[in-house]
């Protein structure tokens, strides 16, 4: 969530099902690409982003993490991906 709300300020979900918790800030490198993420795609572009992180002198924190945005039946070259190592 933006920096400007609170956990209190934020509008309550209208879903019970859905609760709002505050997680501790980190810091991440991320690698943005779009089209289909598979199995393969994924390790390519942690293997990409790996290399990146360790060209910089970067200190991995945690393991690699997968984010997507859109939903099936956003067109391929429209998706949005990153994949994220948190870093030290």
């Amino acid at each position: 969530m933006p920096s400007d709300f609170t956990l209190a300020t934020l509008p309550r979900p209208r879903d019970p099902a859905i609760r709002l918790v505050e997680l501790p800030g980190d810091r991440q490198a991320v690698l943005r690409f779009s089209g289909l993420a598979g199995a393969s795609t994924w390790t390519a572009r942690e293997a990409n982003l790996a290399a990146w992180v360790a060209a910089r002198g970067l200190t991995p924190t945690g393991a690699m993490r997968h984010y997507w945005y859109d939903d099936p039946f956003t067109l391929p070259w429209r998706r949005r991906n990153e994949v994220a190592q948190p870093v030290a």
